[in-house]
């Protein structure tokens, strides 16, 4: 999850088989302080889906190799789990380091299609703060609170919570214009 003043966020990249193609359109920033992204996924067939998973990433030194806590081809399991992608930072020079991760997954039979993700971030890293963690993690199931969440961009939150701002915006200018709206109306009438 991605706290933004205090707000969770969620986003879905795909629901109940369907495919956001809005949410996976987005560059998604991920500060310099965050080095883990978090990804809940489901094979919801009741069986296992295929898939084959590739990061590409332009280092420029300021970056060391993307890690996954899965495999490159593996299954996307039938219970919800999630799986982390770490960013890690070396703090050697300060860039903006566009990482884009490709996800195939293979349908069941020949009735459904495949489906592709990608997911573009751009990672920002500074000068003097490395993210580099020297322990390994594996994949935890979702709900397990023995793990904390602090320092975690969960699956774009923050596309989310912009679009979250956007709303709030519109709703705080709605409201603003029925008052001048209403004001106006009274003003007229006397």
């Amino acid at each position: 999850m991605y706290i933004v003043s205090g707000l969770d966020a969620e986003l879905y990249y795909v629901r109940e088989g369907v495919v956001n193609k809005y949410a996976t359109g987005f560059t998604v920033p991920v500060p310099a302080h965050i080095a883990d992204l978090e990804f809940m996924w489901q094979a919801l067939g009741g069986r296992p889906l295929p898939y084959v998973m590739g990061i590409d990433y332009e280092s420029r030194g300021a970056m060391l190799p993307p890690q996954v806590n899965i495999s490159e081809r593996g299954f996307v399991p039938t219970t919800l789990q999630t799986f982390r992608v770490r960013l890690p930072c070396t703090g050697v020079r300060s860039a903006e380091i566009l990482v884009t991760m490709q996800l195939n997954i293979s349908a069941p039979d020949r009735a459904h299609k495949d489906v592709r993700l990608i997911f573009k971030r751009n990672k920002i890293c500074l000068k003097g703060l490395s993210t580099v963690v020297t322990h390994n993690e594996t994949a935890r199931l979702a709900g397990d609170a023995s793990q904390t969440s602090g320092g975690v961009l969960f699956a774009a939150g923050g596309c989310a919570a912009a679009a979250l701002a956007l709303l709030t915006a519109a709703a705080a200018a709605g409201t603003l214009y029925k008052r001048g709206s209403k004001a106006r109306h009274h003003d007229s009438i006397q």
